[in-house]
């Protein structure tokens, strides 16, 4: 009873300062909520944002990121101290054994002693850090913690509650890496991807493949989605898998995609992800007022206008504004993953004053209609401090691009006066009689010789 008092009261310090989607399947949270009730979403709470997973190779320097945010002026604050723990362990803790890195000391632990560095302003609310020549010891669950101290208020102190899982390859093996979430609205129809590689591996041109779901609540694939031949849905070793847009809403959940590749021996090598990409499919709102023109020209070029009211909120991590075409929507135009964007759409647009579309060197673009798509990612409240991140994303009223049908010489081509045309045309006809005459004359010398 004793162990059991202790693991709950661990878990509850750990739950009550976390950063991420605590999920219903989690037990203690379903305890609360008979206990407390609803949802109250209505204090900023402290929040600190990492991807779920990634994966390196071993060798290689890695990249850790830590987005956090917390309600109180930046005017208040007196300083900030970045500590970065690891944990072999499904959860991040609150002890100070496992911490491997000190922004205030610049001190690590002898493991990582000169491999830990940590980038960006904590001001700023956004660092990282960085892990320079992994090796395969290296593969643990890295949490970032955020200890705040205010003018004359004691310090605050908040972390993730699941950190960032780091799984480490050879470079024999192959890695994966897919997005940690896709915003969707239902009807859409939606393209699951995973980019796959390897340093030393020849990845051969047939791969077996299979994408799975979660069946409950909790990121754990568990049901088969996809399984075949990945030859068809493969593209310079992305893989590919859509989701209609008329059974999107009861898509929701984790996707996690599997490769199985021939080794050279008998059992084949199987590499897959342990937590993949959420969909979260949400619902249209109109808080952002996202202005598009109704049309535009296409020339050379174009650029097609969006702007947008953007809320005032103290708690948001992330924004993203994302270009589409289609009905139901299905291809990107501009992503800021540029995996996502359409073959014929790749190298030739990106965004202008944040939002705007710019459109370079393409053609046949007559009647489509372009929508601009804006996201934004913040922190909200479900008990007090336990906290989830909420994706609330709207679409313009979309602009239909018209290519200009210009009669008339090429680009480059210069057009002269009418009257030297007209010189340039009695020129060239005197010239052909003369070498008609020409070959007459031969014709006929050829003819008496003969």
């Amino acid at each position: 009873m004793a162990q059991a008092a202790q693991s709950f009261s661990e878990t509850f310090s750990r739950l009550l300062f976390s950063h991420r989607s605590i999920n219903m399947s989690y037990p203690l949270t379903l305890i609360m909520l008979l206990l407390w009730g609803e949802p109250s979403g209505t204090v900023v709470p402290y929040c600190v944002d990492q991807p779920r997973e990634t994966e390196s190779f071993v060798g290689e320097n890695l990249t850790l990121p830590c987005k956090f945010v917390y309600p109180e002026k930046k005017e208040t604050v007196s300083g900030v101290n970045i500590i970065w723990k690891a944990y072999d362990s499904l959860f991040c803790g609150y002890t100070t054994k496992e911490e491997i890195y000190n922004s205030l000391t610049n001190v690590s632990v002898s493991k990582y002693h000169g491999r830990l560095l940590l980038r960006g302003d904590p001001l700023a609310e956004n660092v990282s850090l960085i892990l320079n020549n992994v090796t395969l010891n290296d593969t643990n669950r890295y949490c970032c913690r955020v200890i705040i101290s205010f003018k004359g208020k004691e310090k605050t102190p908040f972390q993730s509650v699941d950190g960032t899982s780091l799984t480490v390859r050879e470079e024999h093996e192959l890695k994966l890496e897919q997005p940690s979430f896709i915003p969707a609205f239902a009807g859409d129809t939606v393209t699951f991807l995973c980019r796959f590689s390897s340093k030393k591996y020849i990845i051969p041109p047939f791969i077996s493949c299979r994408l799975w779901r979660n069946t409950g609540e909790s990121p754990k694939c568990d049901r088969l989605v996809h399984s075949g031949d990945c030859s068809e849905s493969q593209t310079e070793n992305i893989l590919y898998f859509k989701v209609s847009n008329q059974t999107l809403p009861l898509h929701r959940g984790w996707y996690c995609w599997e490769i199985q590749a021939s080794s050279g021996k008998s059992d084949p090598l199987t590499f897959r992800k342990a937590l993949g990409t959420e969909l979260v499919v949400v619902e249209r709102t109109n808080t952002f007022k996202i202005i598009q023109p109704q049309e535009t020209v296409f020339q050379k070029s174009a650029i097609i206008n969006c702007s947008f009211t953007m809320p005032q909120y103290s708690n948001i991590l992330r924004t993203e504004v994302y270009w589409m075409i289609g009905d139901p929507r299905e291809d990107y135009v501009y992503h800021p993953n540029p995996d996502y964007i359409h073959p014929d759409y790749k190298g030739k647009t990106r965004l202008v004053d944040g939002s705007n579309l710019l459109l370079q060197d393409f053609h046949g673009l007559n009647n489509t209609i372009f929508y601009c798509r804006v996201m934004i990612q913040r922190c909200a409240t479900i008990i007090g401090l336990f906290t989830r991140t909420d994706i609330t994303m709207e679409e313009g009223p979309g602009t239909l691009l018209r290519s200009e049908n210009v009669n008339g010489p090429s680009e480059g081509v210069t057009t002269l006066p009418l009257c030297l045309q007209s010189l340039i045309i009695v020129a060239c006809s005197v010239l052909k009689f003369i070498l008609l005459i020409a070959l007459f004359i031969l014709a006929l010398i050829y003819i008496k010789k003969s």
